[in-house]
């Protein structure tokens, strides 16, 4: 069922599941055409593995976003968030630019961070991804929602996801109104000028990043960057694209694995 918390003046919609009162888990999203909350069924069917002996919590981003809106802000977001539930030392899943939110909380409050799941995420934004960015910025503020859905997905998805499952990817055009358009260029922008690298040093939580060998949005290099800063273990999965989270079969076990390593 999906729940709201206001704090600090602001309200966010989230779901959580799994064991009430285990070691929780924190689950940061990335950058989504749709509230990811839309699909509040999938995910707990997805992320079923962790909600086994863990207090699995998901959060979408603020409701209304403020001018000027930075992945600073996003993680300073997070933390009232978890503030406000009691929550410490989580574990921390962040996902593509949910990843860089959590390298920035993890920054700021090492308290609410005991462990940390990288995925398909990097430190900062390299060339050809700001570029990519940019044509996604643009169709959105052009109220061009077929353009932005395929320009997204092929981006996102490997090849053989995206030719599989065509046809319902495009059809999410449908659902993605003048709001969402709005509220997703806001928040592709507050990506713009992202680079943590500087400060990966000052995360002492332990770590691993998990990436696909064919994430045309980082690519591996990025990836192999933010776990040599980090000083842990990078896990690449073969033919996987950006959105490998999705795409692969018994993707959450690996990194539920990681997290009972700790």
């Amino acid at each position: 069922m999906k729940l709201t918390l206001e704090t600090n003046g602001f309200e966010t919609e989230y779901i959580r599941f799994g064991k009430e009162g285990a070691q929780p888990m924190l689950v940061l999203p990335g950058l989504s055409l749709l509230s990811v909350l839309t699909f509040e069924e999938g995910i707990v069917s997805a992320y079923g593995c962790y909600a086994r002996d863990r207090d699995v919590i998901l959060p979408d981003r603020r409701k209304q976003l403020p001018d000027g809106y930075t992945l600073d802000d996003m993680a300073d977001d997070t933390a009232d968030f978890l503030d406000a539930l009691g929550i410490k030392n989580a574990d921390v899943m962040g996902v593509s630019q949910g990843g860089m939110i959590a390298q920035v909380l993890a920054v700021k409050r090492p308290d609410l961070v005991r462990s940390l799941a990288l995925c398909s995420t990097s430190a900062r934004l390299p060339d050809e991804s700001k570029k990519t960015l940019g044509g996604w910025i643009t169709a959105a503020k052009q109220g061009d929602a077929d353009e932005l859905v395929r320009a997204f997905a092929e981006n996102v998805y490997s090849p053989e996801y995206y030719e599989k499952y065509k046809a319902g990817i495009l059809g999410m055009a449908r659902l993605t109104g003048e709001n969402e358009l709005e509220r997703f260029a806001a928040l592709a922008k507050a990506t713009e000028g992202f680079d943590l690298s500087d400060k990966l040093s000052e995360i002492k939580a332990p770590s691993k990043v998990f990436a696909g060998s064919e994430d045309r949005m980082f690519g591996t290099e990025c990836q192999r960057e933010l776990s040599d800063g980090l000083g842990c273990e990078l896990c690449v999965f073969g033919g996987y694209g950006h959105a490998v989270y999705d795409e692969m079969q018994g993707f959450h076990d690996k990194v539920n694995e990681f997290f009972h390593s700790v």
